[in-house]
């Protein structure tokens, strides 16, 4: 057996339940990019190995994805053995065709010949017809392969086994919560909308290859392609590679754009020569900053889905993409201090109410500072499911305060707790928070954030695990948060607060 994720054995062990119970169909659903091919592989190899007469047949969307079946079928185990001629398929293997090879078929196709039909890609088919593949006579056993969570007429009545989103990947650790996927939702879509494309579709085919977003603009088509990467400069041979991937699957069609758009730098020479080769356009981070202009909304997200510092980029116009600027106005800017005061002071104290603080504070913390986290998990659980933190943020080290943290306490991550207590925190609180830091897990900061501020006695406690543990707690009240969302307000950073506080808590630290 391959290796797998814990759900991806899960899923597999679903598919073989079903295959042995009473049940004829079902259907499966999981997410695109969360390992739905390795499943159904794993599933279909269990099943062969232990049954010597069993006929698959294999349903694709269309004919590209085929042949990849096949090679990735026959790859994936000795036990399997993959026929693309019918009449060779005796008693075990696997038989892999598509939807329209079947039905413009003009013979006759004899269904019940096999004893397990998996249906791939439904998105091809119209949910309002008929189709044989799926008619009630057949005797088998047959199961229904989902990427989305939306209803389908086609497999409106029959019982789902398995499902699987994005969502819980995020939460059980799996995948990042920033990847391609959100960039796309949460940037690159408004994004186009800010530079006025229209007919904006996420995920939808072009001929045989899915376009990660197709868009339109003064009636010409875009195809888009992004790739995210963790570094700000990448190999000049894998940009190449990817051009010359998409350009296979575009096939020069000259009434077509095609954008690759990469959250790195990339040099310039670079993307005239390779719009000379592919005639695709590369936008890089320096693009992206130039046709963000005039939109700070959108700067701070594209900081945000950055993995590090961006400010020493300047702003580039495209090679070829001219935006149209000319109709933009400024929107008056949000008045966000008077925002959340208000919410602040209508917040009622005490725990019944701590999940709206908590709440508040998130948000306050993301505004103040979420261009300098990477990645932001609430209600994060370790994996021995003993200890939840409200909020753990990765640092970028963008400024001077994130900075100090990570060189002079070896902390890639904080912790943020948050606590709507009538009254001054205790010292149990203290020691609660100091178990979620320890070093081995680059975790040494905690921020607490309260209502009153911290009991004398957990002063101490802070205190003692600075000196014996070297363990930061820093402690913040709805004064403190006021006061860094003036800063804001006025142009100045709020993260020199923090660097002030915490450089006067470490003056008057004593030794004893």
């Amino acid at each position: 057996m391959k290796s797998l994720y814990p759900y991806q054995l899960e899923a597999t062990q679903k598919i073989n339940d079903f295959y042995y119970s009473s049940d004829k169909d079902a259907t499966i659903c999981m997410s695109s990019g969360l390992g739905m091919n390795t499943v159904i592989y794993q599933a279909i190899e269990d099943i062969l190995k232990n049954n010597k007469k069993c006929k698959i047949l294999y349903l694709c969307g269309i004919e590209s994805m085929t042949y990849q079946t096949e090679e990735d079928l026959n790859n994936f185990s000795s036990y399997i053995t993959v026929y693309n001629y019918l009449p060779d398929l005796k008693e075990n293997g696997v038989f892999v065709t598509n939807y329209k090879n079947l039905l413009t078929y003009t013979g006759e196709f004899n269904y019940n010949y096999f004893d397990f039909i998996i249906c791939r890609d439904l998105n091809f088919l119209n949910p309002d017809y008929q189709y044989p593949f799926l008619d009630s006579t057949f005797k088998g056993k047959r199961l229904i392969v989902l990427n989305t969570f939306k209803e389908n007429k086609l497999v409106k009545n029959i019982k789902n086994i398995f499902e699987y989103k994005i969502s819980d990947a995020i939460q059980n650790g799996y995948i990042n919560n920033v990847s391609e996927h959100h960039f796309i939702e949460n940037f690159i879509i408004p994004f186009l909308k800010h530079l006025k494309f229209k007919n904006i579709l996420n995920e939808q085919f072009f001929k045989d290859y899915k376009a990660d977003v197709t868009a339109e603009f003064n009636n010409q088509k875009y195809i888009f392609e992004f790739k995210t990467y963790r570094t700000k400069y990448i190999e000049s041979s894998l940009i190449k590679s990817c051009c010359h991937l998409l350009k296979s699957h575009t096939n020069d069609n000259t009434l077509i754009h095609n954008i690759l758009i990469i959250n790195a730098k990339i040099d310039e020479e670079l993307k005239q020569e390779i719009l000379n080769e592919t005639k695709i356009e590369i936008w890089d981070l320096s693009n992206l900053i130039y046709l963000c202009k005039q939109n700070e909304e959108l700067i701070q997200k594209l900081v945000k889905y950055t993995p590090y510092p961006i400010s020493d980029i300047k702003g580039i116009e495209p090679i070829l993409f001219k935006p149209d600027f000319k109709n933009d106005y400024n929107i008056h800017e949000k008045d966000y201090y008077q925002e959340f005061k208000q919410r602040l002071e209508n917040c009622p104290e005490g725990i019944k109410d701590n999940k709206k603080f908590e709440k508040i504070c998130t948000d306050i913390i993301n505004y103040l500072f979420g261009t300098e986290f990477f990645q932001t998990d609430t209600q994060h659980k370790t994996n021995d499911k003993l200890f939840r933190m409200d909020m753990i943020c990765s640092l970028k080290g963008t400024t001077e305060f994130w900075k100090f943290l990570m060189q002079f306490y070896n902390t890639k991550f904080v912790v943020f707790e948050f606590k709507n207590y009538s009254e001054q925190i205790d010292q149990n609180i203290i020691f609660i928070a100091s178990k979620y830091l320890f070093p081995e897990a680059l975790r040494n900061v905690a921020f607490i954030i309260s209502r009153h501020g911290l009991h004398k006695n957990a002063e101490l406690i802070i205190n003692s695990k600075i000196k014996n543990e070297k363990k930061l707690i820093i402690s913040l009240t709805d004064e403190d948060l006021l006061i860094m969302l003036a800063y804001k307000s006025n142009g100045q950073d709020p993260s020199d607060y923090l660097l002030a506080k915490v450089e006067k808590m470490l003056m008057s630290l004593s030794i004893y």
